[in-house]
């Protein structure tokens, strides 16, 4: 495997090029992969220290951690729906440095409106060597993060429905209604319920402080949805 050989060969990283080079999965000179939530943090966390300042796209089912992240070095995050062509669409904005997606894509507006792998794995080797700084460092330095997501089948007929309770739950909560229904918690923590545009299912993604409460949050949502599927 790539991670492997990076070991074997005590080479400083490995490159898994995706489907169309489009997205990259990243290994570090420790053989860890590097994917998901994790690479967007550590891709941000590049971006924050070689360009302070620098405004960053990614999803809204994204940790908030992109947001602490950003505050230290005075940049900004922008939030997306959760959809291929919305992070292509906001690369068009030339004040958005880079976009990043939850599947290891990264669009660099300075160079094109579209994700491309083999641009990002030059860029990633630029970031490291100005940084001097190996890929281990780096992904250490990101902040934990305690993400979680279920996927629930739901009737097409009924997502209107799950929709509209979502609404009713938040209606003493802060909300943003960027894609779907996101309702902010408090303490940091938030929920985001979120209809599939192909599927007969409803997405939902939790984030909390620990492994435990993110776990519950995403039971309490998953019961709540459950619920309001069949309700009258």
């Amino acid at each position: 495997t790539v991670t492997t050989m990076v070991k074997s060969l005590n080479a400083d990283l490995g490159i898994i090029m995706g489907n169309g080079s489009e997205n990259i999965t990243m290994i570090d000179n420790n053989g860890r992969v590097i994917q998901g939530q994790k690479a967007m943090l550590t891709w941000a966390k590049m971006i924050f220290d070689l360009k302070p300042g620098a405004t960053v796209a990614v999803p809204v089912s994204a940790t908030h951690q992109l947001e602490k992240l950003a505050e230290k070095s005075k940049s900004k995050i922008v939030r997306t729906k959760t959809s291929v062509r919305a992070l292509n669409d906001a690369a068009l904005n030339k004040d958005i440095e880079i976009c990043l997606d939850e599947k290891g894509g990264t669009i660099f507006s300075s160079f094109q409106a579209a994700f491309d792998g083999i641009y990002a794995t030059v860029k990633l080797m630029e970031a490291i060597a100005k940084l001097n700084k190996s890929l281990a460092e780096i992904v250490d330095s990101v902040p934990e993060f305690y993400t979680r997501t279920n996927k629930l089948p739901c009737p097409w007929e009924a997502k209107g429905k799950v929709m509209r309770y979502a609404m009713e739950f938040a209606k003493d909560k802060e909300t943003q209604l960027i894609d779907g229904v996101k309702i902010l918690m408090g303490n940091g923590d938030w929920v985001l319920v979120l209809p599939d545009p192909d599927k007969p299912f409803v997405n939902l993604t939790v984030e909390s402080s620990s492994e435990k409460s993110s776990d519950d949050l995403l039971k309490m949502i998953t019961e709540k949805v459950n619920k309001w599927k069949t309700a009258d």
